[in-house]
């Protein structure tokens, strides 16, 4: 992979579409991630703007990762990673959160609740594209290993 070649491009050759959950009750916010993980890589991007529409749609269809604002207006987005959480299917799931540069106290509670990764506003397209793609690939390689570890474990059973 050659370093001076664009974000975007990297991103493109990186991996296959990805399911991107977006909990983010700012219209513009939103817009702007929408706009730069589809332009980048292609993604499914579906916006949500708070934790029951969130909820709903995680258990409606499979996501790669969440990218969830920690400044909803009217929710406590730190309970609903936890929520998020305590779902056995979503356990490994990742969590971007979105934070302010003045939060570092609910970043702090983010990652103990179960966040993986955060961005600090305002997002840098760059720095977005990449984040959400190692995060992306993580989840792939973890899924991969657990299939691959179930194979064997059948195969050690009918050995």
């Amino acid at each position: 992979m050659c370093l001076d070649r664009p974000v975007e491009e990297l991103a493109k050759e990186d991996a296959d579409k990805a399911k991107v959950l977006v909990i983010e009750d700012s219209e513009h916010s939103a817009e702007h991630i929408r706009e730069t993980l589809t332009t980048a890589q292609g993604d499914d991007i579906t916006v949500v703007v708070d934790g029951a529409s969130a909820l709903a749609a995680l258990g409606e269809s499979a996501y790669e990762l969440i990218v969830l604002s920690l400044d909803l207006l009217n929710e406590d987005a730190l309970r609903l990673v936890a929520q998020i959480r305590a779902r056995e299917e979503l356990r490994n799931l990742s969590i971007l959160v979105l934070v302010e540069e003045h939060e570092e106290d609910a970043l702090a509670k983010a990652f103990e609740v179960g966040a993986h990764d955060y961005l600090v506003r305002p997002i840098e397209k760059s720095e977005l594209i990449l984040r959400s793609r190692t995060q992306i690939r993580h989840r792939r390689y973890q899924e991969r290993l657990s299939n691959d570890y179930q194979d064997s474990l059948a195969l050690a059973v009918t050995d």
